[in-house]
């Protein structure tokens, strides 16, 4: 039976997942999950406020609170009256250029009443023509940070990754004095996090983490992560990079002494293709 060609789109979205290992295993499902089937359309989810666990142990803290969560993938092709005319069999679908945007949104999170947010915003934005799609990130954002009430400013370099949007521009552009800080090593024989084409990088979104005012005692910052003494480490803006596709976290949680667990805000990923593939 052949293969008839047709676009396959994929893209998804959650705003909010824990996963607590101990003193007590426990887990939160997804919040504000949304995934893209795989003919494109839209897909919503949000939830209202939340405290996590709704009852805690005794003289222990919610894990995890927010005022609200929000996610929205959208799939189609660029041209409307093009795709209609696909329907047709009148233009082939390999050259029709398809769009998808992925958006993951909280609002006044806490973890642990340690360290908050007033906004965590992931986007992405993805046009695939070829077998290596424009993929940017205009839009994300990390607003009102602190740690134990110690203000965090944090300088995102969107506009690097959205003018470097595939993986072809960013391999050029790793090795640059002024953003070298943004990859990193994939391990012996990788380059900035860049094994080969078909490879997996890993970079992050952030140019600088600051204390805001005087800095917190104890908590220190290294790249994109701060390491809190009896709490664990937070990583902001990590983004796993292939030829084809995008894979944003906003803001994850090794929670370490004295619990241990994961917690991960406003994430998604997009990666839309044509099959038959005809890349390589």
């Amino acid at each position: 039976m052949g293969q008839p060609k047709h676009y396959v789109f994929h893209a998804s979205a959650c705003a909010a997942a824990a996963r607590i290992r101990r003193p007590k295993p426990m887990t939160m499902p997804a919040h504000g999950a949304a995934a893209l089937p795989i003919t494109g359309g839209e897909s919503r989810a949000d939830h209202p406020t939340c405290k996590w666990p709704e009852q805690p142990e005794a003289g222990a803290a919610h894990y995890l609170t927010f005022d609200s969560v929000l996610s929205h993938v959208n799939g189609d092709f660029e041209d409307a009256a093009q795709a209609t005319a696909m329907t047709r069999g009148e233009v082939p679908v390999e050259s029709l250029a398809a769009l998808t945007g992925v958006t993951s949104e909280v609002r006044n999170v806490s973890v642990m009443g340690r360290v908050t947010a007033a906004r965590v915003v992931m986007k992405l934005q993805a046009r695939s023509v070829t077998w290596e799609p424009s993929i940017r990130c205009e839009g994300s954002v990390l607003e009102g940070v602190a740690v134990d009430g110690h203000p965090v400013s944090i300088t995102l370099a969107t506009d690097f990754f959205s003018q470097h949007d595939t993986l072809a521009k960013l391999g050029d552009a790793c090795g640059t004095p002024t953003h070298r800080h943004c990859f990193f090593d994939g391990g012996e024989g990788a380059r900035h996090g860049f094994v080969h084409r078909n490879g997996t990088g890993k970079a992050t979104l952030v140019k600088e983490i600051t204390w805001a005012g005087p800095a917190h005692p104890n908590a220190t910052i290294d790249g994109h992560c701060i390491t809190i003494p009896d709490f664990g480490k937070v990583y902001f803006g990590e983004l796993f990079v292939t030829a084809a596709s995008r894979r944003l976290t906003m803001m994850r949680f090794q929670l370490g002494s004295p619990v241990g667990g994961e917690i991960c805000l406003a994430s998604g990923d997009t990666n839309g293709s044509q099959w038959p593939p005809t890349g390589p």
